[in-house]
């Protein structure tokens, strides 16, 4: 950017976006300019090729909204454009047309094994990133809530073990750049607030020097993709950071919500019985209380909000976004949002966050199932909190009559075959960190979100059994992605016994999904599912059913299931050393061993 050195004299530090791509369908971008005396300006074009539709005024004269038009035939390049003020005075500002957006290779479906990295906790690959400039308080990997050094590069280096373990998409939580600074007016515990998760932008545009630079991340993607590996990328369209300038000088006057508390009842929002007021205070609400809520009926912030997304998607090649606590803003705004994306980008794979365990609740986000507000918010997927806290409750309660309970809700879905199923993630405790679990359950919890219908996920050391309780701690770096590390679980030989063992068990049954079509698309149908324990058939045409066992009375043993209603098969292959099936005159006979569960392929 340029800038007068005269003192009334327009000053742009920032163009949002600053770039865009020629073959795009949104050919009417709306640009924010973000400076000083920018009051009652003029914008001209210094080249043909773009076309100033209008020219609008912020707030105050710090902001100015700049309507263009893309030329079909205007060339790639840097665009420059003049902008003049009401006294007179002029500077200029420049905006960049690139040829063509990124390229994708394809959305994320059923035959995806999807894997959840925290960059700062998953590997470091580049220690040069480690403590940008004026950042030195920032990181510390001893400490929970510090930067610990993990990046893209990070990343990108060890996509080998990703590919080896059958992983074929990845989701990174926010890349956003965050606050270069310590909180000043909060703690946690006595450690100091430090947004290493970067889910509070103060600029939505910008990666996080933690992490590497644009080039870094477009080689990190560019890599994935070679390797057949899809990447997600999470955005934020609910909340800001604490700290970001709009707090204090918004480019509108509605951009933000009034501060004030979130209510956090969910189910205000779908209630016929709700008012507006308590609708409000969901989505109107500031997360946490600190967390600066986006007015999404603000046109100029809801097309901001959009522009973001298509930006991100555009210039970096995801392959498919999962949106933050989309529970918390007016749905009305995430049917604009999934209709240009999908515009723009057909076939991307939209995935929502609701964190909630009632489906009749989290069923009315997906695409095509309108709830009580006849608004179709537009998510292909969603992820399968209920099934999740079903298992957590069958597992604690030694019966798995509500697990059963929670799967005949499916029907309250558009399609619950697409859900993503997982065993934890990083706003939940550790399956290792319950005090009440030991292996035995993490397997079970494990091979259940691994063989369901739908998307299987794993947490990033999930995979091993990585303990850890509520947050931070449930988000320990991966052992031997760091400098120092006394040992690498990224190899074999640097793993405990117990974590070879959970290894060995996620990566037999990624392995089984990717041969055997009915873990990928069969209809599930449950067999025995009570005190005795959980049997689920998986079976799709043109495809050897699978049937999944989970032993009754942990950590009791229950050496063997009754099964009646099995498909009907020559045998049962059973999948881990050590189990065995056998048919008798009243049905099938499953037997455990030692192990918590079997899986059995059908012959």
């Amino acid at each position: 950017m340029l800038h007068s050195a005269q003192s009334t004299a327009p000053q742009v530090s920032r163009c949002e976006p600053p770039s865009w791509w020629l073959d795009t369908k949104h050919r009417d971008i709306t640009l924010l300019l973000t400076g000083i005396n920018l009051d009652r300006c003029q914008v001209t074009p210094a080249n043909p090729g773009i076309k100033i539709r209008a020219v609008r005024q912020g707030r105050t004269a710090t902001h100015c909204f700049v309507d263009i038009t893309l030329a079909k035939n205007a060339p790639p390049g840097i665009y420059a454009f003049s902008i003049t003020n009401k006294a007179g005075k002029a500077t200029r500002f420049t905006f960049e047309l690139v040829p063509q957006a990124a390229k994708r290779i394809a959305p994320l479906s059923t035959d995806d094994n999807l894997y959840l990295i925290m960059p700062d906790r998953f590997a470091d690959g580049d220690a040069k990133n480690n403590i940008p400039k004026g950042m030195d308080a920032l990181y510390d990997p001893k400490r929970p809530r510090h930067f610990h050094g993990g990046d893209f590069a990070g990343i990108q280096s060890r996509l080998p073990y990703l590919k080896d373990l059958g992983i074929t998409a990845i989701w990174m939580t926010p890349i956003y750049q965050n606050a270069s600074f310590i909180d000043p007016a909060r703690k946690y515990a006595g450690e100091p607030v430090i947004d290493y998760h970067l889910y509070g932008a103060m600029d939505f545009y910008a990666i996080d020097p933690h992490l590497g630079t644009p080039d870094d991340l477009r080689n990190m993607i560019s890599a994935a993709h070679k390797s057949g590996i899809k990447v997600m990328q999470d955005q934020v369209a609910n909340h800001g950071g604490t700290y970001h300038p709009w707090v204090d000088n918004a480019p509108t006057k509605t951009w933000l919500n009034p501060k004030k508390d979130n209510t956090w009842q969910l189910m205000d929002v779908m209630s016929p019985a709700a008012s507006r007021t308590m609708v409000d205070g969901v989505t109107r609400g500031w997360f946490g209380g600190f967390l600066p809520d986006m007015n999404q009926d603000d046109p100029d912030c809801a097309r901001y909000l959009i522009q973001n997304a298509l930006w991100w998607v555009g210039m970096f090649g995801f392959d498919s976004i999962r949106q933050d606590t989309i529970s918390y803003v007016p749905r009305t705004f995430w049917r604009k949002w999934s209709a240009a994306l999908k515009a723009e980008f057909p076939g991307i794979t939209l995935l929502g966050e609701v964190l909630n365990g009632n489906a009749a609740f989290v069923s009315t986000f997906q695409k095509g199932n309108r709830g009580p507000d006849k608004v179709d918010a537009g998510f292909d997927t969603l992820f399968d909190f209920p099934a999740y806290f079903a298992v957590l409750n069958s597992i604690r309660d030694n019966d798995w009559r509500g697990f059963a309970d929670t799967l005949a809700h499916d029907l309250l879905y558009e399609d619950a075959n697409i859900l993503v199923s997982f065993a934890g993630l990083h706003d939940t405790p550790r399956l290792a960190g319950r005090p009440e679990y030991g292996i035995d359950r993490i397997l079970i919890a494990l091979t259940i979100a691994l063989t369901l219908r739908g998307i299987p996920m794993v947490y990033y050391g999930d995979e091993l059994g990585l303990p850890g309780g509520d947050d931070p701690d449930n988000r320990r770096h991966f052992p031997g992605g760091f400098p120092g590390d006394a040992r690498s679980a990224f190899s074999a030989s640097g793993r405990t016994p117990d974590e070879a063992r959970i290894h060995g068990h996620v990566r037999q049954l990624l392995a089984l999904r990717k041969r055997e079509k009915s873990l990928r698309t069969g209809k599930v149908t449950i067999l025995t599912a009570d005190h005795t324990g959980l049997v689920f058939v998986r079976e799709a045409k043109g495809s050897r059913p699978v049937m999944v066992a989970i032993r009754g009375r942990i950590p009791a043993r229950m050496p063997a299931i009754e099964v009646i209603g099995a498909p009907k098969a020559r045998g049962w292959e059973p999948l881990f050393d050590g189990t065995f099936s056998e048919l008798g005159p009243k049905g099938l006979t499953l037997a455990f061993g030692h192990l918590p569960v079997a899986v059995y392929v059908g012959e």
